[in-house]
């Protein structure tokens, strides 16, 4: 495997047709609104209508930009790794220095990638509380404040993700 190119994972593209397909029944649902409350100037059908075209209209295009490019859940690279693939991820840089174990999770199909960080109290300060909120959970059944979710992830699972990581890992050092 060649350290020197980032791996990376992509989200199935069956969940973002099914994101697409129910953004579109949101917008053409926003277009009916307009539709009833264009006769009789009903301001609530019109400016509910408007809303709910406008919001869910940009997300659609966001939707479909991410369709054709690809939408990242995880990104290796030498230096370390980004995750995308929840709510509560950073997105950010974690360095391979920072990691000290990488464990599999048998959760789903796919499963997850359980991540342990030698300062696990800095990273989950640096959270925003929303995200610290969000990661209680796992850290309650005992597990890392770093969990990457393969629930979406095309052409790899967990067992696999974690061999790919620490290549990686044992490269940098």
């Amino acid at each position: 495997m060649d350290i020197t190119k980032p791996y990376i994972v992509y989200e199935l593209k069956g969940k973002q047709t099914q994101l697409l397909f129910m953004d579109l029944v949101i917008v053409l649902l926003g277009l009916c609104l307009l539709y009833l409350g264009w006769p009789d100037k009903q301001a609530g059908y019109l400016i509910f209508g408007a809303v709910l075209i406008i919001i869910f209209g940009g997300l659609g295009l966001h939707l479909l930009k991410q369709f054709f490019t690809g939408k990242v859940l995880v990104k290796i690279t030498a230096a370390g790794f980004y995750d995308h693939s929840r709510l509560s991820s950073t997105g950010k840089l974690v360095k391979w220095e920072q990691v000290v174990k990488l464990t599999e999770l048998p959760v789903g199909v796919q499963g997850q990638v359980s991540v342990r960080l030698k300062d696990e109290t800095n990273y989950l300060a640096a959270l925003p509380a929303y995200k610290r909120l969000l990661v209680q959970p796992q850290l309650k059944l005992g597990e890392g404040p770093l969990n990457i979710s393969l629930q979406n992830a095309r052409f790899v699972t967990a067992a696999q993700l974690v061999k790919i990581m620490q290549t990686y890992r044992q490269g940098q050092k």
